[in-house]
């Protein structure tokens, strides 16, 4: 890209002037981009020192400031520059006498980094988020990330990584180029998309249709999985038609206790050395996705239905199809945040237990230690302590096994049954959710009557065998997450152990700088056969503050290996103009005051107000008991955050890009969950004078 201009930079700087625009493709010297500006004035020197401004000729304001020859000159030097610091350059440069002279290049620092492709590679790479994907996209530490790369079964290296994934700035990257290349698992890939992310789809079309990437590069052997997926993949009609789905829940969450169990035991052995514990650890993660497959088919058919009951009983009849799906009986989410709220109660027993463990002055274990022999405080702790065995490997980012797990830190989840606290009446979560589940029921007895024509008496039995499905195997949609932060926690819970045996040899100054290391780096130093380049302590020291810098970006779903970031500007006809437009996740309008946070562990919302997120993952869910609506600048219709949505039947709209900066609290605001849509009505209203009002619910 080259800006240029007559006479001295002093104009282009300042401002004064518009510079004429070139964008050049290094690869051929193809000139994409010929913008010429109107250039009225230069700034020209004057011998003996100073300089001076002269109005320019009429056809000398419309003339290109470079010829075609220069230009692509002038982009082999900026390649050759480029090449010779190994990273993008901001080079200020000058013309004379038909010579070049370069008078500055230096880094630019605000690029996103570029993923890593081999040298040989002669095609265009797309990478996509996985951090947005997994709706966390906060920054991550190097072993944090490359943990990741030991969940995947396939696709793996000489050393059992999975070779796709990439952590560039901080995040999860995934080369998905080969897969989206081949004809019917890339449009498949595609389509799926839409749930997840619309944003993250539309920009994956725009690099598919390019001829660029479609040339020269690798293309999924789509074969050579087949025969591992076709099994999975068969068993989805026939729970969705066949099967019985009452006991689906209550049989995924035995294999979950099982299998966490079995790697605990295997991981836990007295006397083993701890490499052989750290591969163990890492062989308990490869078997995930082959554990999670017993249960996703019926998972996959119970999402299933929900669709086909959509096409099945019309728009028409749309809320009742919405009904069905709040309120789920066995979703390991929402069971969650019930149990939270009943911590909630038991804390409000007595006003100096409600007192003690709200004095947020007083550090979590304190508070705790403190409520052990008042009047409630047995019964509290008891409930504590239990849900601590169930939900402690649980905390927000959860996806980052460097953050701090509940049952590591009690302080944010405390904190959430502080915020629960004030909500009005004992109880009210329950109530609250066994409404929707009452209403799922009624909307089960009530949608077959609906069905009427001359083939009714053949889609009645079907619709009602969905409803069944759909309601029965709706609630395993996190069933797989939460296997997965179990065993990320025996994989840290090694980690730390290692950690400290670092520090205790001297390879660490601190225990904690073992997550500033990459999972092969912590294996080969086991081994005793891995040596630094670098100084142990200077690689760390450099990598914090890297992990620093990244934690200041902002992501992109999308980056090619060139660097682009790719933005598609989504609209939404009729939508009202200025409205941030997002994906529709969670029917409903609601009107009311916004409450921007980033954080859970130290915000809280007043019941009725808006929650705006970055994101929202199971750490976050306690607040969905006071939110009255809620938007995110991540997700897709399936994405946690949206399920959780419906099912506390809040309307919601996610993937509404930079909605944290745009919306601030106290603005108030409409949530249209059925149409996706936000408009910002009045901005930072006096929390003394603001008013919420729900419609069409």
């Amino acid at each position: 890209s080259i800006d240029a201009s007559f006479g001295l930079g002093e104009a282009l700087v300042s401002g004064i002037v518009s510079a004429d625009l070139f964008k050049v493709k290094k690869e051929n010297g193809e000139i994409l981009t010929r913008e010429i500006a109107m250039k009225k004035i230069a700034i020209l020197p004057i011998k003996g020192g100073g300089t001076k401004t002269v109005k320019l000729l009429a056809d000398e304001q419309t003339k290109p400031a470079l010829i075609d020859i220069q230009i692509l000159a002038l982009t082999n030097i900026g390649s050759r520059i480029e090449e010779h610091y190994g990273r993008p350059q901001d080079i200020e440069w000058a013309i004379e006498d038909g010579k070049f002279y370069i008078t500055q290049s230096r880094p630019i620092t605000s690029l996103y980094p570029l993923p890593f492709i081999e040298p040989n590679s002669k095609s265009l790479h797309a990478f996509i988020s996985l951090s947005h994907f997994q709706v966390m996209t906060d920054s991550m530490p190097p072993l944090a990330i490359s943990i990741w790369k030991y969940f995947s079964p396939v696709g793996l290296d000489e050393n059992g990584e999975f070779n796709a994934l990439q952590g560039v700035g901080g995040r999860l990257y995934c080369d998905v180029s080969p897969l989206l290349r081949h004809p019917i698992a890339g449009n498949t890939f595609i389509k799926i998309m839409s749930v997840a992310d619309a944003i993250t789809q539309a920009a994956v079309k725009v690099i598919v249709a390019r001829p660029e990437f479609k040339a020269n590069g690798e293309t999924l052997k789509f074969r050579r999985y087949l025969p591992s997926i076709l099994p999975i993949i068969m068993q989805v009609p026939v729970n969705l038609l066949f099967k019985k789905t009452g006991n689906a829940t209550h049989d995924a969450n035995k294999i979950i206790v099982s299998y966490v169990n079995e790697s605990n035991i295997k991981i836990t052995q007295p006397d083993l050395p701890l490499g052989e514990k750290l591969d163990t650890a890492l062989k308990a993660l490869n078997g995930l996705l082959p554990t999670a497959a017993l249960w996703i088919p019926k998972m996959v058919a119970g999402l299933l239905s929900q669709k086909l009951l959509r096409w099945l009983v019309g728009n028409r009849n749309a809320d009742l199809v919405d009904d069905i799906e709040r309120g789920l009986i066995g979703n390991v989410v929402t069971e969650m945040n019930l149990a939270i709220g009943d911590l909630s109660d038991l804390a409000r027993q007595t006003t100096v237990l409600s007192k003690i463990i709200s004095d947020e002055n007083i550090s979590a274990n304190d508070r705790l230690k403190a409520v052990k022999n008042i009047g409630g405080g047995k019964n509290f702790l008891n409930a504590w302590n239990i849900f601590l065995d169930k939900y402690g490997t649980r905390c927000t980012s959860e996806i980052d096994a460097s953050r701090k797990r509940w049952n590591e830190d009690p302080s944010s989840l405390l904190h959430m049954v502080v915020g629960m606290i004030s909500q009005e009446k004992a109880g009210g979560h329950r109530t609250h959710y066994q409404s929707l589940t009452k209403k799922s029921e009624l909307a089960a007895l009530e949608i077959p009557k609906r069905i009427g024509g001359w083939n009714a008496w053949i889609k009645r039995p079907f619709v009602k065998r969905l409803i069944i499905v759909a309601r029965d195997l709706g609630a395993l949609r996190e069933h797989h997450k939460f296997l997965m932060v179990q065993i990320l926690a025996e994989v840290k819970s090694v980690l730390v152990e290692i950690g400290a045996s670092f520090e205790a040899d001297g390879t660490l100054k601190n225990a904690n700088d073992i997550w500033f290391l990459e999972m092969l780096e912590v294996r080969k130093i086991l081994r005793g056969d891995f040596s630094f380049d670098t100084a142990i302590d200077d690689l760390v020291k450099q990598r914090r503050e890297e992990f620093a810098h990244d934690a200041k970006r902002k992501p992109p779903r999308v980056i090619t290996s060139d660097g682009e970031i790719i933005r598609p500007k989504m609209t939404l006809d009729g939508a009202p103009k200025g409205a941030l437009i997002g994906s529709p996740v969670s029917a409903g309008i609601y009107e009311g005051i916004a409450k921007v946070i980033t954080d859970p562990s130290i915000e809280t919302l007043v019941p009725g107000e808006i929650l705006i997120a970055p994101f929202t993952d199971p750490g976050w869910t306690p607040l969905f008991v006071n939110a009255a609506a809620l938007v995110t600048e991540v997700g897709g219709l399936m994405t946690h955050g949206s399920v959780v949505a419906r099912e506390y039947g809040i309307p919601a709209v996610v993937g509404v890009p930079d909605a944290i900066l745009k919306i601030k609290t106290g603005d108030k605001i409409r949530v249209d969950g059925a149409a996706g849509f936000v408009e910002i009505l009045e901005t930072k209203i006096s929390t003394q004078n603001k008013t919420n009002k729900r419609t069409n619910k």
